[in-house]
């Protein structure tokens, strides 16, 4: 086991801390050695005005991959407190098998999801890459993992490498539109979805954005916005916390590159008939006016969950 502090981040509301706030002592989860890796998001902003359509982030969870020869990686659970048990499990490395990982395309693009040496961290990287197709056309890679459906906190952490571009189209057209990260529970037909989207052309770019599939405009900016040009060819690490609470899709927060910004943004969760119990995570790189190919390098992709049991 693995301290519970060490899994769920910094300042963020996870599960683990507020176990620890309502006097819970215990809460595990499952060592990376024993978790084995098993198996999208809307628009993106123009060139020049809106452009893209604007589904649901990680659509593409919801056929392709099942995972069904995967492991939840299930913790073992841990000892009591008055108040609950703590639990909690993860898969780790979900990079290092581009097999459990599928495609869902926006519009008409050409893509590719492939192992590559370089560049990578570990020796072992995703690609994630626009090759072709028509303009402002998406490429969503995502990987469906097994239900756990007790599962209320997670955590989305990973490294990631772009292929160079400029920023909102100062000097010459921004290769990159948008990167989008999400992490999906459904559970009973409900679909609770944290989206995370770094946009890179259009109004307000560059900034991030979060995915609240309620509005009109989907992709909603933080407020106060957080304006943020990424170096390209670059690695910048990520990490996204959020939670279920009373319901409701939570943004704890995301950290970039060690810097934390907490969110703690509620969003009503979507009713999905039908839809079987999974959880998954994707990433997804945003077409521009010309569809120039460019890549997203994934390393070190891990996902974590916990919860509390009385």
């Amino acid at each position: 086991m693995k301290a519970c502090a060490s899994v769920l981040r910094d300042l963020f509301l996870s599960s683990c801390i507020a176990a620890a706030i309502a006097g819970i002592t215990a809460c595990a989860v499952s060592d990376p050695e024993s978790a084995e890796s098993s198996g999208g998001s809307g628009s993106g902003d123009g060139d020049s005005g809106e452009a893209g359509d604007d589904s649901g982030a990680s659509d593409g969870a919801d056929s392709g991959v099942d995972g069904s020869d995967g492991s939840d990686g299930s913790g073992d659970g841990g000892g009591g407190g008055d108040g609950g048990i703590g639990f909690g499990g993860g898969v780790f490395d979900l990079d290092e098998s581009a097999g459990d990982w599928a495609i869902y395309e926006e519009g008409n693009p050409e893509g590719v999801i492939e192992n590559v040496t370089t560049p990578s961290l570990d020796g072992l990287a995703l690609r994630c890459g626009i090759t072709g197709g028509d303009p402002y056309s998406n490429i969503h890679c995502y990987t469906n993992l097994e239900a756990v459906p007790e599962a209320t906190d997670f955590e989305l952490g990973l490294s990631f490498w772009v292929d160079e571009t400029t920023c909102n189209n100062e000097g010459s057209p921004s290769v990159v539109q948008a990167l989008e990260f999400t992490m999906d529970q459904w559970k009973d037909e409900v679909r609770y979805e944290w989206a995370l989207q770094w946009q890179n052309a259009g109004e307000g770019a560059p900034q991030w954005r979060y995915w609240d599939p309620h509005q009109t405009d989907q992709w909603v900016a933080l407020d106060p916005p957080l304006e943020q040009c990424l170096a390209s060819e670059a690695w910048h690490d990520l990490v996204l916390v959020g939670a279920i609470v009373d319901g409701s899709v939570y943004f704890s927060g995301f950290s970039l590159d060690g810097e934390i910004q907490a969110l703690g943004l509620a969003i009503a969760a979507e009713d999905d008939p039908g839809a079987a119990d999974k959880l998954a995570i994707a990433v997804q790189v945003d077409g521009n006016s010309a569809q120039t190919p460019y890549s997203v390098y994934l390393d070190g992709v891990r996902f974590e969950w916990s919860w509390i049991e009385d």
